[in-house]
């Protein structure tokens, strides 16, 4: 991890992202490859080694005065994989004070997934999950907040996102425990009635969020938050950025963006890698800028099919499950890319917009999200080449990076 000033190419580990911010934008873009690699500075100016005053000879070595405003940039591991941030700064003063957030950064994550991560028997979702009981169970504000959005966003999709999917997820080999258990996860496709078996203990409509508590109708009922934690994360460093008083950010944790205000020379920009698993760092399908609205942030969220699968069987299958049929979905959806004002929602949406096709997710945000847009990516029958279309108020998008 590493903080630096602009310019700068910052590479993460896990579900590898790339964030390229010269002067002027701030271009995020997916990335394939899975070995990590520390950031990066593009500046290579440095102050003289040599006590006396240089000579005619070696003022090129002389660093240039710092000028204001200057992005910054922090950057670190989280989740198995990683973030960064990038602020905009006026003067020195709220450069040194940038200078310094890397701890608070680094907290407000653990925070985070102290109260989500799927992976920690100490989570508040997993402990919750584990108890055997129906009456309500005091959360905190952050996990409150996020259960409260994934229900919302059940009930405008109909279903097609599940906070209680985590049954489904052990089944076909895709959730936390199943991915940790030895010998790896099933390699079989699940029989119907194991799949009606584990259907029966998913239902969102039986979580309820209450004045400070969760409450579950049944006793068995596991809440699993894996398809937003990056999303609140994200979100959840912007707010304390912005309680900070810095008012131009991006941070992006895992590929899920959110941003406030503008990057140096105008909206931040953020690139999305063509949906193949093959596709180098630098294979940008669109750039999508993110401006102001009504003096908040916008946020970008994308799923897909193309990266996280298994072979079951003689079938390769994506991550994503439709928690009505309790079977991967399918449709000609590879990628989903959803911009709105909270990443929470945003997050969800995307992963249901897989399970709902193009038309079901037209629909739904039409209805329910009205402040959401969407761009598609989809199989051609008999054409190799990928279309790519996006609902009306999508912000306007550039072919490819500069």
């Amino acid at each position: 991890m590493k903080t630096s000033f602009a310019g700068l190419s910052v590479r993460m580990s896990g579900r590898r992202w790339v964030v390229a911010a010269g002067v002027g934008v701030g271009l995020l873009m997916a990335c394939p490859s899975s070995t990590p690699s520390p950031a990066t500075s593009s500046s290579s100016s440095s102050p003289s080694s040599s006590p006396s005053s240089p000579s005619s000879a070696d003022k090129s070595s002389v660093p240039a005065p710092v000028t204001y405003p200057q992005q910054v940039s922090i950057s670190g591991e989280i989740f198995a994989s990683g973030y960064s941030v990038q602020i905009i700064v006026g003067d020195a003063t709220a450069a040194a004070r940038a200078a310094t957030l890397q701890p608070f950064i680094d907290a407000t994550l653990a925070e985070v997934e102290r109260q989500l991560s799927a992976w920690r028997t100490d989570a508040e979702l997993t402990r919750l999950s584990a108890l055997p009981w129906t009456k309500p169970w005091p959360a905190s504000p952050g996990t409150l907040a996020v259960v409260e959005r994934c229900l919302e966003v059940s009930k405008g999709t109909d279903g097609a996102f599940d906070i209680t999917i985590s049954p489904l997820l052990d089944l076909w080999g895709f959730s936390a425990a199943a991915k940790a258990k030895e010998g790896g996860p099933t390699l079989e496709v699940p029989t119907a009635a194991a799949i009606a078996a584990a259907r029966a203990s998913v239902g969102w409509r039986q979580v309820h969020v209450g004045p400070g508590t969760i409450t579950k109708d049944r006793e068995d009922l596991v809440l699993d938050a894996t398809a937003v934690t990056d999303g609140a994360a994200a979100a959840a460093v912007v707010t304390m950025l912005v309680e900070r008083g810095f008012q131009n950010i991006l941070v992006d944790v895992a590929g899920e963006v959110a941003v406030r205000g503008e990057g140096l020379k105008g909206p931040w920009r953020v690139g999305i890698n063509t949906p193949d698993a093959n596709a180098a760092p630098d294979d940008v399908l669109r750039v999508v800028p993110l401006p102001v609205v009504d003096g908040g942030g916008l946020t970008l969220s994308t799923s897909g099919t193309y990266r996280e699968r298994r072979d079951i069987g003689a079938t390769s299958v994506s991550h994503i499950l439709d928690p009505r049929t309790g079977r991967p979905a399918v449709n000609p959806l590879v990628s989903c890319t959803i911009v709105g004002p909270d990443l929470v929602v945003g997050d969800a949406l995307s992963t249901a917009c897989i399970v709902l096709g193009e038309a079901g997710t037209r629909a739904a945000l039409a209805t329910s999200f009205p402040g959401y847009s969407a761009l598609f990516v989809a199989n051609q029958p008999g054409n190799e080449e990928r279309l790519v279309t996006t609902t009306a108020n999508f912000p306007d998008v550039e072919p490819s990076a500069p």
